[in-house]
């Protein structure tokens, strides 16, 4: 359990364990930044102890290896494949006035790479707090043993700990008394003594704090509205806060002591409770936020522990997973983890009732476009009769294909139509045809060849018996694990594929025997430079019989010898392409955010063209300032484009020095100021020409 941090109390965080997915920096400049600390060309967990868990062998996530608080925030929500961030923050019980001096001291002599922070502030606009404006938080980086401040606002004194250590505590805090902060912990307060202390208290925020949820709200709002309802239990309540937190993990497949790209990392969700906000409730980075202007704050402690759709929908929109997102679709797919956790508390649903039901057999009678339709709950529907007709296991088996598969996303709703009838191997055609989603050529080819449907899945709910339309239940979400450390035996060159005949070549992976060489993808584009040496994260997949495929990322150590970059908006790399010598093919990798905002989306921002050796073109790509790099890739089919002696690259540019040639001397790609180049292709080797 976490707990408080306060002069007298322990905070343990545990968090661990998990390996990120490719991260998204696309900076030029990270090589000035060294954050990454690698050595001898090990993987990142190299130098780590195997731990045993749950008679689970856990492999690190190596997190440790990042001096860079904002890559570890990347890494943990590109692993998880959430919406919005989780909150980094831990409460200490206090709070600090602006401009009153106080020294701070912990339990250790923290160094730089140990990124421990504190960090005051609260979210949102307070009526006589901050002079009624909504503030960015003052965060500080504690350096030894004390830390001396003077805020220059007011707020709720947090720590950040980005080691996620379990032993950090705050030892005192002089010079100036902070103010102590009326506290609730979950299975450890009184309740009675609780509300004396609000009494009491010159506190502008009380907290309440559960396993994996806190909250933190207005003093004043607790006085009026709460602490003299008689039907108010908050012990009651937050206990089921953390139910929430785990049946909402539980829909995406994610959990503690799961290892790789499905582990849950512990942290908070943090419930903020300011004046006004958008809608009745919200969401954001960090945050849920439970406003008083519509009672919703009040509304979380004086209503039914039964009866909270609001924070089951507003939790769920930082699970959202993105790739079923598409246009018109963030207050519809939310729902999916609401309904589940619906389901398990209340016993209820929200989508089984006459006048949805009514609104269904509307739609389905009068052949509606799924996409044009308005109504969110009648868009719902779709999306959890499949989880009636496949079982409990059908969205965290697809939550987890979602994590551990190399997707080139062109289309995220025909992607979803092929993916999803992959998981319940069946053709759904029939299903999305029913509930008017139009179908590609391409996907209908994909999906045509499963086995056809035995059962009517779209009457699920609205045949009115109550009773779910089963297809078949997915069996149980059980997830392959990878039992030993790996190590990188060499440097690998940029465009390598590595297969079955040439994995133990490159990787010596002990006794791993679950590992699929064919599926090792590497994350080229995110690549890190460290002492003079590039590092990129790499996805290593493994399966075992019967259990779902999982994914573990590691930095291998590689080279970009004949490669080009392709640079968008300012420094911001998005493309790099060069040549697979194995395969004698050309290799294009990029990035999923447009060229360069700053243009006209519709100007051409590069024109590449490769000619054989008669001139002849062999292929033309045309990029638009609003492209992408990694969408241009899989519509253009550039993944299997072969070259021969003297092939070459023409490359026209919108703006100069937006191509780059890898110099191998200088070990960089390397500057100049064209907007046109040609490059040859000479015994394998990529050479600039100069007309």
């Amino acid at each position: 359990m976490k707990k408080i941090l306060s002069v007298v109390t322990t905070v343990a965080i545990s968090i661990s364990s998990a390996l990120s997915l490719l991260l998204d920096n696309q900076q030029l400049e990270q090589r000035e930044r060294g954050d990454i600390n690698m050595s001898n060309g090990l993987l990142l967990d190299n130098s780590q102890q195997l731990k045993q868990a749950k008679n689970n062998l856990q492999i690190s996530d190596g997190l440790d290896q990042f001096n860079d608080i904002n890559e570890i925030e990347k890494i943990i929500l590109r692993n998880e494949n959430r919406s919005f961030q989780h909150s980094f923050l831990t409460p200490t019980g206090y709070f600090l006035e602006k401009g009153k001096e106080y020294l701070i001291k912990i339990n250790k002599k923290a160094k730089f790479v140990n990124l421990l922070y504190i960090s005051i502030g609260q979210f949102g606009v307070y009526e006589n707090l901050n002079n009624d404006q909504s503030v960015e938080f003052e965060t500080q980086q504690i350096i030894g043993e004390t830390l001396n401040i003077a805020p220059k606002i007011s707020g709720m004194l947090y720590l950040k700990d980005y080691r996620f250590t379990n032993a950090v505590k705050i030892l005192s805090i002089s010079k100036n008394d902070p103010i102590k902060v009326p506290t609730f912990i979950v299975g450890e307060t009184n309740q009675e003594t609780f509300f004396n202390e609000i009494k009491a208290t010159n506190s502008f925020f009380v907290e309440i704090i559960s396993q994996h949820v806190f909250g933190t709200f207005q003093t004043e709002m607790f006085k009026n509205q709460i602490i003299n309802s008689s039907s108010v239990n908050i012990n009651n309540t937050i206990l089921v806060w953390d139910q929430i937190w785990k049946y909402s993990n539980e829909t995406y497949g994610l959990n503690e002591g799961y290892s790789g790209v499905a582990k849950k990392y512990q942290q908070f969700i943090h419930i903020s409770n300011p004046d006004t906000g958008p809608g009745y409730a919200s969401a954001n980075n960090y945050r849920v936020t439970f406003q008083n202007k519509t009672d919703a704050g009040k509304n979380l402690f004086v209503r039914k522990i039964t009866d909270q759709w609001g924070l089951w929908h507003e939790i769920g929109h930082t699970y959202q997973t993105p790739q079923y997102n598409w246009s018109n679709l963030t207050e519809v797919t939310v729902n999916i983890s609401a309904l589940y956790v619906q389901k398990q508390i209340a016993n209820i649903n929200n989508l089984d009732n006459e006048n949805n039901i009514k609104k269904v057999k509307d739609f389905f009678a009068n052949d509606k476009d799924f996409n044009d339709e308005g109504d969110l709950f009648v868009k719902l529907t779709m999306f959890w009769q499949l989880q009636l007709a496949f079982g409990d296991y059908f969205y965290p088996t697809l939550s987890q294909f979602y994590r551990t598969n190399h997707l080139g996303i062109v289309d995220k709703q025909q992607d979803f139509v092929k993916i999803t009838s992959k998981i319940a191997n069946r053709n759904l055609i029939p299903f999305f045809d029913k509930w008017g989603v139009t179908m590609t050529n391409d996907t209908k080819k994909a999906i045509e060849q499963l086995p056809s449907l035995k059962k009517n899945i779209w009457e699920n709910i609205v045949n009115g018996t109550h009773q779910p339309v089963i297809e078949w239940q997915l069996p149980k979400y059980q997830l392959s694990t990878l039992k030993y450390e790996i190590t990188s035996k060499k440097t690998i060159n940029f465009a390598t594929k590595i297969t079955e005949t040439n994995l133990n070549d490159f990787f010596d992976i002990s006794k791993n025997t679950n590992i699929l060489a064919n599926e090792i993808s590497f994350g080229w584009i995110n690549y890190y430079l460290k002492e003079n040496n590039y590092y990129v994260p790499t996805k290593i997949l493994v399966k075992d019989n019967d259990l779902l495929s999982n994914t573990y990322i590691y930095f291998v150590p590689v080279s970009f010898v004949n490669s080009l970059q392709f640079i968008g908006y300012s420094n911001y790399q998005r493309g790099i392409v060069g040549l697979d010598q194995k395969n004698k093919r050309f290799f294009f990798t990029g990035s999923e955010i447009g060229l360069d905002a700053s243009q006209n989306k519709e100007k051409e921002y590069y024109q590449i063209i490769i000619k054989n050796q008669k001139k002849e073109v062999v292929k033309k790509i045309i990029f638009k300032a609003d492209d992408n790099f990694n969408n241009i890739i899989f519509v253009n089919n550039l993944l299997d484009i072969p070259y021969q002696e003297s092939y070459t690259i023409e490359i026209e540019n919108l703006l100069k020095n937006k191509t780059r040639l890898f110099n191998v001397e200088k070990n960089t790609w390397e500057s100049n100021d064209k907007k046109n180049s040609k490059y040859l292709i000479k015994n394998d080797t990529l050479i600039a020409v100069f007309d």
